[in-house]
Formats: structure tokens, sequence, C-alpha cells
């Protein structure tokens, strides 16, 4: 009597990628109208921030495909490129925060200063969870959060975006901000009361969760800067 083929243990995080994928949509559609379409009127700046960005978020839904496909040498091969996209991520966001707080315009002068504190402490957030994503690459659990971690950055700027354009009543910078901001924390609540319930490590979207909030107490703190 033939033994039956063992199947293949499932795989976790399987559905990673999809999520993933929906945060770049998410991405581009609250970026469409303020930047995707007007490009001949963005600084090589905001271009280079931006490019770097949607490559990041690209390797973010490629690495997690090639683990579902149980890739992972290739996984491995490919993340490399991270230790040259992620330095450029942040220079060219520093470099537009410190554009921002010197820029001379209306918008600049009210809240220049603010968003510049509110992206020098998501640069250091992001720089953070990639550094503990590499420390815990053998840590499935965690290496996997910590790298959803860098791409959930993306939704405050995103959503705001979306909201302003599509929800009734919210209008005004400061609203918009915040409103971005509300939506990501309640995304980033869920996360964490799913990885509570199902017992699994909770300190990545607690940590992410504590740096939306000081990023909004930064946008208040950012009238101080000038």
């Amino acid at each position: 009597m033939s033994s039956l083929p063992v199947p293949a243990p499932a795989l976790p995080y399987a559905r990673t990628p999809f999520y993933l994928a929906l945060l770049l949509l998410a991405g581009l559609a609250g970026f469409y109208p303020s930047y995707l379409a007007r490009l001949d009127r963005t600084d090589l700046v905001h271009h280079a921030h931006a490019l770097t960005a949607f490559a990041w978020m690209s390797l973010l839904v490629l690495q997690a495909t090639l683990i579902r496909l149980r890739r992972r040498p290739l996984h491995r091969a490919i993340g490399r490129t991270a230790f040259v996209l992620v330095p450029l991520l942040i220079a060219s966001g520093l470099v537009m925060a410190w554009g921002m707080v010197h820029a001379d315009n209306p918008f600049a002068r009210a809240f220049g200063p603010r968003l510049a504190v509110v992206d020098l402490t998501a640069m250091a957030g992001f720089a953070t969870f990639f550094v503990l994503a590499i420390k815990h690459r053998r840590n499935i659990h965690l290496h996997a959060r910590y790298m959803a971690a860098t791409g959930l950055l993306i939704l405050p700027p995103a959503l705001a975006r979306l909201a302003v354009n599509t929800v009734p009543g919210v209008k005004g910078f400061t609203m918009t901000f915040h409103v971005g901001y509300l939506l990501t924390e309640l995304v980033v609540a869920a996360m964490l009361l799913q990885a509570w319930r199902s017992r699994q490590p909770a300190r990545p979207f607690v940590l992410l969760l504590a740096l939306l909030v000081l990023q909004e107490i930064g946008f208040w703190a950012g009238v101080a800067v000038r």
C-alpha cells in the first residue's frame, strides 16, 4: 500500500503580498491628483523621493511574493538591494524636509516646519524598522511585521489625500492631516489586536502606533522650529 503524499506545510503570511499590493495601490491613488497628474510641476527632489518610495513598496510586494512562492534564495539575493535603496529613500526624505523648512511660499510658511518634523520622525522610524527587520531576519514573524511597518508609513499621507478628495466635510490641510493619521492608527490598532489574539509578536505594531502618535505631536510642535 503506497503512502499518501505529505502536503506542504501552510505558509505563514501567504496573503501578505495582496495586502502590500493594496497598500501600494492606496499610495498611488492618494498621490495621483497632487503628484502623478502633475509631474511636470514637481522638482527633482520630490521625484527622487517618490521614485525611491515606489521602488521600496514594489520591493516589499516582490519579496513577500517570493516567500509565498518558496523562493527563499532569490528573496535573499534581491533583498540585498535594500541596502542601496533605503539610504537613497532616507536621503531624499531628509533633503525634502530641509526644503520645506526653507521654502518661501504661503504653504511652506504655514506648514513647512511642522511637516519637516513629521518627515524627520518618519525617516527615523523607517530606518529603525528596517534595522530591526534585518536584525530579526531569522524570525519570520518579527521580520515580516517590521518590514510591513516600513510600508505602512505611506498610509497617513495617502489616506489624507484620498479623504480630502472623496469624503464630504474633510477640508483644510490640518483636518486632512489628522484624518489620514486617525485612519492609519485604526488600521494599525486592528493589526495589533489581531496579533494579540493570535499570540504573535505585537511589538512592531506597538512601536508603529507610538510613532504615528509621536508624528501627530510633532506636527503641532513643529511651529517652534522657525
